[in-house]
């Protein structure tokens, strides 16, 4: 059935992957839903509300820019961490592992460095300012996961190698 949908998916809409854009949405009903019930409560909704609609629709420039993605993100955060307080719902934990793996997936492995330190760092200056001691948690998942997307980058490279190869047999024979 995904064989079905993949297409569809990756299409365009105004310059971006129709997937992208269906996980931006869908991501955003679940934070909207989240300020406005108070589940959990990070602060008053006139804070939370925007950055939650910020950092969820830069889901739709994951794969277009990884870097307005990542710059979108750690902004909102860190306005809402230092005007209300540290985000800490789920969606918001999803949001960024999101961001982390495209940049890592997307990106030449110098500037997929740069991004995944970014959102570390963020996170750590997050997990300071909440007197949190989580350290530890945010490198190996943010780690992890940036590692995750580069080998998934390493791997879609080497696809793309094997099928040029084969089209490049098939001419000769």
């Amino acid at each position: 059935m995904f064989g079905r949908l993949a297409p569809w998916l990756r299409r365009p809409v105004a310059g971006f992957p129709t997937g992208d854009l269906v996980l931006a949405g869908a991501l955003c009903l679940i934070a909207v839903a989240s300020v406005l019930t108070g589940n959990p409560y990070e602060g008053p909704a006139y804070i939370t509300l925007p950055v939650a609609i910020v950092t969820t629709t830069a889901l739709a420039w994951r794969v277009r820019s990884p870097a307005v993605s990542v710059l979108l993100v750690v902004t909102a955060e860190i306005v809402q961490t230092f005007t209300s307080q540290v985000p800490g719902s789920l969606w918001s934990l999803v949001v960024s592992i999101i961001v982390v793996y495209s940049v890592a997936a997307h990106y030449p492995e110098g500037r997929a460095a740069i991004g995944g330190l970014v959102m570390v760092g963020s996170s750590m200056l997050q997990e300071r300012i909440d007197n949190g001691v989580d350290y530890l948690f945010i490198v190996i998942l943010f780690g992890g996961t940036w590692l995750l997307g580069r080998a998934s980058r390493l791997w879609r490279t080497r696809v793309s190698h094997a099928e040029q190869h084969q089209h490049a047999l098939a001419r000769l024979a």
